[in-house]
């Protein structure tokens, strides 16, 4: 597949993993390195969403860098970009360089931050881990299919 053409540079860097697997703090240390350019939105969106990757790149990219294009590095970070098979396409048509870090941690540490995560948003309102485990997630269909 051919890379994306366009007047702003392409992504270098792609920051993937898992929910509270630090890659908010991963990306954070990346993106202050002199020679980095990043987004300061807590996700770059545009291979995750519809609405915003029939858009364009440039649009996004002038919607999530406050920088001009440079010779820097251009560093993303999205959660969702491992889940999604459209996503990963998109990511790969981009630019097929590209580095990618996906950010992985041990589930069951995973799982009970989430949930601790999920008590302290509002999200989980049962009381104990065991609870809301055996509840399982079916209560939270809505939520997730629309990206919460």
């Amino acid at each position: 597949m051919n890379e994306m053409k366009s007047e702003y540079p392409l992504i270098d860097i792609a920051i993937v993993g898992v929910q509270k697997a630090a890659t908010t703090s991963l990306h954070r240390y990346m993106a202050s390195h002199p020679d980095v350019i990043s987004h300061e939105k807590h996700e770059f969106a545009f291979f995750v969403r519809d609405e915003e990757y029939v858009r364009g790149y440039e649009i996004a990219f002038q919607e999530y860098f406050k920088e001009s294009p440079t010779d820097k590095k251009i560093l993303v970070k999205n959660v969702g970009l491992m889940y999604w098979d459209d996503a990963v396409i998109r990511l790969h048509d981009h630019n097929p360089s590209m580095k990618i870090l996906v950010v992985l941690r041990n589930p069951v540490d995973r799982a009970y931050s989430a949930y601790h995560y999920a008590r302290l948003m509002g999200y989980e309102t049962l009381k104990t881990f065991e609870e809301a485990l055996a509840a399982g997630p079916s209560r939270f269909t809505d939520k997730l299919s629309k990206g919460m």
